[in-house]
């Protein structure tokens, strides 16, 4: 859909309904996958450090639907497998969403500056408000601090992969 910018339009966000760009949706949702997994490698080493086992972080993002006894050590099991899907399921989501919401020719450090303030506002709802319902067992686990610290890991990852990723989406 071709739009007229007109000084009325040109500083409002109507381009938020007026196109859908599949690539540049695509690109964001592998953006958000790959600062995912970043995150993840993050938490995944820390566990191993802290509790000695690697992927406990699947299991805790797990035990909201498994309960206390997906913690158990030394398998993965349902729980894991459940967390990891979860994990990239919301990390496709909140890329899918920033690249509807961001215009695909936005500047680098946009992308960078905005991933991660998203970031920090999807910990205020997400971890303080939303998951100490859901999962009350990952809220008293994950110490507040590193809860954050992984927050700003996955968005300023998001905010420095997305242009790239961008870039090659939209070669053509």
């Amino acid at each position: 859909m071709n739009t007229i910018t007109t000084p009325q339009t040109e500083e409002s966000i109507t381009h938020i309904w007026e196109r859908f760009n599949f690539k540049w949706i695509k690109a964001g949702i592998l953006s958000g996958i790959l600062a995912g997994t970043v995150a993840m490698i993050v938490a995944c080493i820390a566990a191993s450090q802290a509790l000695g086992e690697w992927y406990q972080p699947f299991k805790l993002l797990g035990a909201g639907v498994y309960g206390g006894d997906a913690l158990e050590f030394g398998k993965f099991g349902a729980a894991g497998v459940y967390g990891l899907l979860l994990h990239l399921a919301l990390s496709s989501l909140y890329g899918a969403t920033f690249a509807q919401l961001m215009n695909e020719k936005s500047k680098p450090s946009s992308f960078f500056f905005l991933a991660v303030v998203t970031s920090l506002i999807i910990w205020v709802f997400g971890g303080c408000l939303f998951m100490p319902t859901v999962n009350p067992i990952l809220q008293s686990t994950l110490p507040v601090t590193f809860n954050v610290f992984l927050h700003l890991v996955f968005g300023a990852s998001f905010g420095l992969i997305v242009p790239k990723v961008r870039d090659a989406f939209l070669k053509n």
